[in-house]
Order: C-alpha cells, then structure tokens, then sequence
C-alpha cells in the first residue's frame, strides 16, 4: 500500500514499518541533501572570505589616512623649519655649531 511515496512494509518475518519511497529515491534524497551541504558549505567560506577582503581593506585604508597625514605634517615641519633658516642664516650658523660640538 502506498500513499504518496510512503509505503507500508510487511516482511516475512514478521517486521513491519513505513518506509519512503525506493532505494533509487533515497540514494536521489541523500546526493541532493549532500549537495546541499556542500553549496552550503561553500556559500559560508565565500562569505567570510569577503568579510575578511572588506576588513583586509578597512586596514589599507586607514594606513593610508595615517600616511597621508604624516606626509602633511613633514610638509609642514620642512616649510617651517626652511622659512626660519631662510630668514635667520645666523640660526643655521648656531645650530651647526651645536651639532659639532656634540659630535666631538
């Protein structure tokens, strides 16, 4: 007796219980549950490997703010300290004195 794929088993030993279909289905049943498993699986590893793409450029870009405002601030530092030495050659004179007194 069957009602829609379930059959009802009668063996000759006296067993009996419901079972789903044919083998042919069940085999079909557990190739397509283990295929979704793996695209499953598969879904998951490319998720997290564009989380880690987006923090790996997260990173690049902060770096690159902290680069950029280290290269403002040396700009900065070199048209200060050039204007001073332009303006006062007598400092430059002062400093190199300094350095060479270190030095030696």
């Amino acid at each position: 007796m069957s009602v829609h794929g379930w059959r009802f088993l009668a063996s000759k030993q006296g067993r009996v219980g419901l079972r789903y279909g044919s083998r042919w289905n069940r085999r079909n049943h557990r190739i397509s549950l283990s295929l979704l498993l793996i695209a499953g699986a598969i879904a998951y590893a490319v998720f997290r490997v564009a989380r880690l793409i987006d923090e790996v450029q997260k990173t690049i870009r902060s770096v690159n703010r902290i680069t950029t405002s280290a290269e403002k601030a040396t700009e900065k530092i070199n048209q200060a300290l050039s204007t001073l030495v332009d303006k006062n050659s007598n400092i430059l004179k002062l400093l190199t004195g300094a350095a060479s007194s270190f030095i030696l």
